[in-house]
């Protein structure tokens, strides 16, 4: 456990020096796991998605904000042949969880974790955050249906 806890710290070090203009995936290596973290452009607020890969299986933290940004996040871990069983949203705001349904589409068993703060936070602005980015502004670039991750009380430490 402490191993996946250094891993998530040096993950978020890394991820502060990283420039979000760049739109590739940045690929650390430890002994146990490969972690790819791909930042968004600015027009998705830059935000960051990482890949958790172990041997077989992977976990996404972050799920993009646009569906082409997120549909760039899922082909990479497609092309890694490696399933996809969770996703964990760390923020309530849109360009943490918009991408969800595309996640859903390739991995439809994949599960999906938040806080309860963050989802009680999802359920308080989601519609509203669809009303203010869709329609005329981005329209059929985001979703149109909000995936809520149910509340999750079990501690990840």
């Amino acid at each position: 456990m402490k191993s996946i806890i250094s891993t998530a710290l040096f993950t978020i070090l890394i991820l502060f020096k990283m420039n979000a203009q760049e739109q590739i995936f940045k690929t650390i290596e430890t002994n146990k796991f490969k972690l790819q973290v791909y930042n968004a452009s600015e027009n998705s607020f830059g935000v960051a998605s990482v890949i958790v890969s172990g041997k077989n299986d992977a976990v996404l933290i972050d799920a993009q904000f646009t569906l082409a940004e997120a549909e760039k996040v899922a082909q990479e871990i497609k092309n890694s042949g490696k399933t996809l069983i969770t996703i964990y949203v760390s923020h309530g705001d849109p360009d943490f969880y918009f991408g969800l349904e595309i996640f859903k589409k390739y991995f439809p068993e994949v599960t999906v974790y938040a806080s309860p703060a963050t989802v009680e936070h999802i359920k308080a602005t989601a519609q509203k955050k669809l009303e203010v980015w869709g329609g005329k502004r981005l329209g059929d670039k985001i979703t149109s249906n909000v995936i809520l991750p149910p509340s999750s009380k079990r501690k990840l430490y």
